[in-house]
This record gives C-alpha cells, sequence and structure tokens, in this order.
C-alpha cells in the first residue's frame, strides 16, 4: 500500500482529506504511481502532469523521503520506505527543489524556491474567481515581490480547462498560493497579516496602498478590496504600547484603540515617550 500526500488545492479538488493509499504493482515506481492517482481520481489528470507529454507540471514537485525527485527518472524505482508504506510520497506546489527544509533566513529576501528549499508552512488563500487579480494587486502593493508558477484546470475538473487553478507568488521573501476555489469560503477577520513597518512613511503609505478599494477597519487594521485582513503597524509596536511607565502604556494602549492607521508620534505623546 502507497501512501500519497497531496498539497490542499488538489485534496480539494478530488475531495479527500489527509493521506490517499493507493494499491500499486512491483517494480513501484513514479510513473506507476501516479498512473493509480489518476486511475483513482479522474479529476486530477492534468493537474499533476501534462495530458499528452505526461511531464511534471512545473509548479509541482515530488518529494520521498525528503529527497527532491522531481528530476528522477519516472520509471527509477522509489525508496523503499516510500514503497513499502512507511513513508508517504509527497506532492508539493509551489517549491522549486532541493531537500526539505524549514529553515529560513530570517535577513534573505529570497523566496523558499530560490534558496532551493520547502517553506514548511505557505499561506493558501481562497478566491472565488479572481486569484489572478488579487496576486497582481498584491504585487503592486510590496516592492520586494515576485510573480511564481500558475497551474491551469485540466479536462474533469469543475473549472473550465485552461483557467488558472493556482497562482503562486512571493512577498517579502515568503511565498503564497492563491487558489481560484469558488465561492464557497470568504475572508474574515480571524486572520491577518501582519506588515511591519519602519516608520510613519512606511505605514502611509503601505496603509493607502492596501486600503484602496477596501475598508479601514481599527488599530491598524484593514481589510483590502478581495476581503483579506492586514495589520500595518510599526515594527517598534509593542515598545510604543508599553509607554514610559504603566500609566504611560494604558495612555498609549486607549490611543491606539482611537486609531485606524496608526500614528507613531501620537502613541509616543501619549505613552510620554516622545
Amino acid at each position: 500500500m502507497i501512501r500519497v500526500e497531496l498539497p490542499h488545492h488538489l485534496r480539494t479538488l478530488a475531495q479527500v482529506g489527509g493521506v490517499v493509499t493507493l494499491e500499486v504493482g512491483e517494480p513501484v515506481t513514479l510513473r506507476r504511481v501516479l498512473d493509480a492517482l489518476e486511475a483513482r481520481y479522474p479529476v486530477l489528470r492534468g493537474t499533476i502532469r501534462d495530458h499528452d507529454t505526461l511531464q511534471r507540471r512545473p509548479f509541482l514537485r515530488f518529494f520521498a523521503c525528503e529527497e527532491d525527485w522531481s528530476h528522477e527518472p519516472v520509471d527509477a524505482l522509489l525508496p523503499e520506505a516510500v514503497a513499502t508504506g512507511k513513508e508517504p510520497l509527497l506532492v508539493i506546489g509551489a517549491i522549486a527543489g532541493g531537500k526539505a527544509s524549514s529553515r529560513v533566513s530570517e535577513s534573505s529576501q529570497e523566496s523558499p524556491s530560490e534558496r532551493g528549499s520547502m517553506q514548511k508552512i505557505q499561506p493558501f488563500l481562497w478566491f472565488d474567481d479572481n486569484a489572478e487579480e488579487a496576486v497582481a494587486f498584491y504585487l503592486s502593493v510590496f516592492k520586494n515581490a515576485k510573480a511564481g508558477a500558475v497551474t491551469r484546470w485540466g479536462e474533469g475538473g469543475p473549472g473550465k480547462p485552461g483557467s488558472v487553478l493556482t497562482a503562486s507568488f512571493t512577498l517579502e521573501g515568503m511565498e503564497f498560493l492563491a487558489l481560484n476555489g469558488g465561492p464557497h469560503f470568504k475572508f474574515n477577520e480571524s486572520i491577518s497579516f501582519v506588515v511591519n513597518c519602519k516608520d510613519q512613511a512606511e505605514i502611509d503609505e503601505m496603509w493607502e496602498k492596501l486600503a484602496a478599494g477596501g475598508a479601514e477597519v481599527q488599530c491598524g487594521w484593514l481589510k483590502d478590496k478581495f476581503g483579506l485582513s492586514w495589520q500595518v503597524v510599526p515594527a517598534n509596536m509593542a515598545e510604543l504600547l508599553q509607554g514610559k511607565d504603566a500609566e504611560g502604556g494604558k495612555r498609549a494602549m486607549q490611543a491606539m484603540m482611537q486609531m485606524k492607521k496608526i500614528d507613531i508620534d501620537a502613541l509616543k505623546r501619549a505613552g510620554e515617550l516622545a
């Protein structure tokens, strides 16, 4: 019994949860595993490999026992641990190869793909049918941003063949994945992304760009035009809210509660840090 772990968007497409188990005869190769996977879940045909050439989609990578198997011959024998079901074969989206690693340099502005490693945790954003528009918007907002790979619906899926299924993009060194999943789910304030800004000028710039077409909320929170929540705050927010002393911290907190966009000087005055 072979175990295959799919990325979230493919699990959603195939309507499965967790790890998929497959019966694969000897010899256990990548080709035979993918054949069995597509035979059991026809909706996945064309999403992992091309319909005609059967070449791996460039947006996806295969990992076996923490080693990148994306460029190995498809008829090569998979590691014994995978062939016996002890370890799963991982199908991973939005990476570019290399050994799986959870280490990310805080100082590096490169994406995990560019560093040749797998980002351990990746934000996955569900849109209705406007993922491309959203990605373009976020790329225009952040200076250190880069578009990534795009996958498209194949035959047999609920989406129009050739239309965008997922799109990856990198903001400030972090990779995101956007999905055109339909109108089933909406963003809400329980999840937000924090933008740590170096000064008031950066707060003003990021606030104006992200809030365009969206809504200003409170305490540095806003919703962009796609409904995604952001917190645009100074990098030293915790220090500003401590104030000069306990009373200063209380006044700084009260001042922040009255703000929409954060005003650094106002927080300093309230906390007697100016």
